[in-house]
């Protein structure tokens, strides 16, 4: 009975991973991407840098993503084909590394952030923006976008990026924990593997919903 309960929990996070890669296709065209006019003046220079850096960072965020997706079919599998653990440890190795590369690229984005000043016009456009109205207009979580309000409204650019880079961590703790699990041959805890989902889940939504403002003001 215990090994039914656990097959279909297992099955379960599947789906749910499924779904939340649905929406984490849009992360990497949309996150920050097109915010033209945001910075002016002397942070042209370092805006060129950010918007560069912005879609590296979540190129490597999105392949994490396809390697946790890797990990979890081969535990879903492991009834039919066995457990193979150097490919586990693989592939939660890549996993960490691409993770890595997106924090690592956050903090070079967060520098430039603090010596790029705000176009005067968008701040005043972030700080009238219909908060309220656009995430009932869209069904947006409101926990989640209500913590992208908290910066969008002071245009505290700065904030975004770190609050994303704070993220990233958090998933690369959980990632190390899950590498130290397989490299001993064992496999991850349930609930590790549910909070990493999570973690996955926030961020994403957290870019996402950034970008969607931006884009809605541009638009206007």
């Amino acid at each position: 009975m215990k090994l039914i309960k656990r097959k279909l929990m297992v099955r379960t996070i599947i789906v749910i991973l499924i779904v939340l890669f649905m929406s984490v296709s849009v992360y990497a065209r949309f996150m920050l991407n097109g915010s033209d006019g945001l910075y002016s003046g002397s942070g042209e220079k370092s805006f060129s840098t950010i918007n560069t850096y912005v879609p590296q960072a979540a190129s490597f965020y999105l392949k994490g993503c396809r390697d946790i997706q890797n990990l979890l079919n081969l535990i879903e599998l492991q009834d039919l084909n066995g457990i193979n653990y150097d490919e586990l440890s693989n592939i939660a190795n890549d996993a960490y590394t691409n993770i890595k590369a997106a924090s690592d690229l956050y903090e070079l984005i967060i520098n430039d952030a603090k010596v790029s000043p705000i176009n005067d016009e968008f701040k005043t456009k972030l700080m009238n923006f219909d908060y309220t109205g656009f995430a009932k207009e869209y069904g947006l979580n409101i926990v989640i976008f209500k913590e992208c309000e908290n910066y969008l409204q002071r245009s505290d650019m700065v904030g975004i990026f770190t609050h994303t880079h704070a993220k990233l961590l958090e998933i690369l703790a959980i990632l190390d924990s899950n590498k130290s699990e397989i490299g001993q041959s064992r496999l991850p805890a349930l609930s590790v593997t549910w909070e990493l989902n999570e973690r996955f889940a926030e961020l994403t939504l957290f870019g996402q919903y950034a970008s969607r403002v931006f884009y809605k003001i541009i638009k206007k």
